[in-house]
């Protein structure tokens, strides 16, 4: 699969991170197409020269169908399905994709130089604040969590049972233009919340980008690759170091105790880990942009992309 061929990316979910790579991959002449949730959103798409469909996440679109018929590549960022046909108890599979164009993908297969799975470094779990990789064992501790891995088992199966050549990328927090540090500063939602020993891995959404495009041109199904800068960090240093850029003074130090804030919004400070990025640099040839929390805000902060 050569030329033109290898170069039409159906995307389902083309939001923060799709919509950044879709940009990356026509500049350098691919064809893309992919799906949003709603018809404006989709509209949004085309009159950007991106094939728009609109998939819910409930029911089947069948010019989706057709049109993941004529992809040489695939990819998909949907998260897990909240509702309780997505619940792990229920005994279906949380992602919508999977229920809905399993088969189609399958069908496929053969015609496929690549399918990637966004999925989550929290599938890892709490780690004490240590190093993990890609041969760490994952201990997802939360419902979200377990359903990540679930679904990247489901995706992997496909590797060996059906030769789909599906690779894994487990990015860090994404940050990037109109959402970071710089953005909540601006709009007066920035919380320093303190808890020390807490670490937090990060990655510029371009980088991310330029990591799944570098996947889709080294192909090795059934690998998974850890996404994420070269510098964890404890969370508030983000807040600090944009305050800074901004010239302003960073919100009020808030002990993580003290954080009166819903259980859910405390969800991510209930693990500590940081994550290595070797396998990105060894086996793609990753050099990251932003290798660093303050080499991304510089970049936004100079573009005025905040």
């Amino acid at each position: 699969m050569t030329g033109l061929f290898m170069k039409r990316l159906f995307c389902f979910g083309l939001g923060f991170t799709g919509l950044t790579l879709a940009k990356q991959l026509k500049a350098s002449g691919w064809s893309v197409a992919g799906t949003r949730r709603t018809k404006d959103k989709a509209a949004i798409l085309r009159s950007a020269g991106i094939d728009g469909f609109v998939f819910t996440g409930k029911e089947m679109a069948p010019d989706v169908k057709k049109a993941l018929a004529n992809a040489s590549h695939v990819l998909s960022t949907i998260a897990p399905d909240s509702s309780s046909a997505g619940n792990s108890a229920s005994g279906q599979i949380a992602d919508p994709v999977l229920r809905y164009y399993k088969g189609d993908i399958l069908n496929r297969a053969q015609n496929l130089a690549w399918v990637g799975y966004l999925s989550s470094t929290n599938v890892y779990g709490d780690h004490d604040g240590q190093w993990v990789d890609e041969t760490t064992t994952p201990r997802p501790g939360s419902e979200h969590a377990r359903q990540r891995l679930d679904i990247e088992h489901a995706w992997q199966d496909m590797v060996q049972t059906d030769g789909v050549p599906v690779h894994i990328l487990r990015p860090a927090g994404i940050y990037g233009p109109y959402r970071s540090a710089l953005t909540s500063l601006k709009n007066g939602t920035a919380k320093r919340v303190i808890r020390p020993g807490q670490w937090i891995s990060r990655i510029h959404v371009r980088d991310l980008a330029a990591v799944v495009i570098a996947s889709a041109e080294n192909q090795n199904p059934g690998s998974v690759y850890n996404v994420a800068d070269d510098e964890p960090s404890p969370r508030e240093t983000t807040i600090e170091f944009a305050a800074m850029l901004l010239n302003r003074e960073p919100p009020p130090a808030i002990p993580f105790e003290q954080w009166q804030t819903p259980p859910t919004a405390k969800r991510d400070f209930t693990t500590n880990k940081r994550i290595r990025n070797d396998r990105i640099k060894k086996d793609l040839g990753i050099v990251l942009t932003y290798p660093s929390y303050r080499d991304g805000l510089k970049a936004l902060f100079d573009a005025g992309e905040y």
